[in-house]
C-alpha cells in the first residue's frame, strides 16, 4: 500500500514537472479548459445567439434578497450598474447572450470580454438561465 502511494506521488510530479517545461498560454478570464475541469457536471456551451431569461436568484437580486459572494479574481471587474442593468434587460422577456454583451460595451463602455464576464457571472450564479433550460433537467443548449 505504501509502495503503491509512493509511487502515485512520483507519477503525480513526474506530470507537474512535463506540464512546468510546456510554454504556458494566456488564457482568457472566462474561457478555462471548461470541458476537462467540469466534464462531470452538466453543463452546455453557450454562444451569443443563446436567449437567457431571468433566473430564480435573479428576481432575488432584483428585490435586495440575493448577494452572492464575489471572489476576488472577479470582483474588482464587476461592476453594480452593469449587473443590474442587464437584469433589468431580461425582466419583462428573453434576451440574446449577444444583446446583453453590445449593452455591455455601448452603454458602460466595456470591453466584449469584460461584457461576456458580467453575462458569465450572473449565469453562473442563478440570476440569468439560458431560456430553453428553466425549471427543466439540464440538455445541451442551441
Amino acid at each position: 500500500m505504501v509502495q503503491a502511494y509512493v509511487g502515485l506521488w512520483k507519477d503525480l510530479i513526474a506530470m507537474a514537472a512535463r506540464d512546468r517545461s510546456m510554454p504556458a498560454e494566456p488564457r482568457s478570464l472566462i474561457a478555462p479548459s471548461t470541458g476537462r475541469i467540469f466534464r462531470h457536471y452538466p453543463s452546455c456551451i453557450l454562444n451569443e445567439s443563446v436567449p437567457v431569461m431571468l433566473g430564480p436568484y435573479g428576481r432575488g437580486r432584483r428585490s435586495q434578497d440575493f448577494r452572492p459572494t464575489r471572489y476576488v479574481e472577479t470582483a474588482c471587474h464587476l461592476q453594480d450598474a452593469v449587473l443590474d442593468a442587464m437584469l433589468e434587460q431580461t425582466a419583462f422577456g428573453p434576451k440574446t447572450i449577444g444583446d446583453l454583451v453590445k449593452s455591455g460595451c455601448t452603454e458602460y463602455g466595456l470591453s466584449r470580454e469584460m461584457a461576456l464576464l458580467h453575462v458569465d457571472w450572473l449565469i453562473k450564479h442563478g440570476m440569468l438561465t439560458p431560456e430553453k433550460t428553466f425549471n427543466v433537467p439540464p440538455r445541451p443548449c442551441r
